[in-house]
């Protein structure tokens, strides 16, 4: 609270860019790739924030841009698949996890595993 932002760790930066994106209350939070530079205990302390937040102020639309689908929280139940700046998929959570889809989206045979509190993780196979 009393720090200089230049002083906060690149997790504490992004939770004060958010916290403070909230101060304006919008319908709609937008966060491309928030995780970005984090590392893993951070990460996880802010996709955890984010969840909160859903609960918390459901009036609040997040709209998330990540290329890790372990970052796709349960919360975001609709997803949008872009490849090549084109809309590749978009639709319901379980229908563009699949391993068909993603195989057609990747281009490659990929492996699904269940990750963290109903997170997926993609992988080669």
């Amino acid at each position: 609270r009393n720090r200089r932002m230049a002083t906060l760790s690149q997790g504490e930066r992004q939770t004060v860019l958010i916290l403070r994106a909230l101060m304006t209350q919008p319908e709609l939070l937008i966060l491309d790739e928030p995780t970005s530079g984090l590392d893993l205990f951070a990460r996880e302390s802010l996709l955890a924030m984010l969840d909160e937040l859903a609960k918390e102020k459901p009036e609040v639309t997040q709209l998330m841009v990540t290329h890790h689908t372990e970052e796709i929280i349960p919360l975001y139940q609709k997803i949008c698949l872009l490849k090549d700046g084109e809309i590749f998929a978009k639709g319901d959570r379980p229908l563009m996890l699949d391993p068909d889809r993603l195989h057609d989206f990747y281009g490659q045979p990929v492996l699904l595993r269940p990750f963290k509190k109903g997170r997926i993780l993609v992988m080669p196979k």
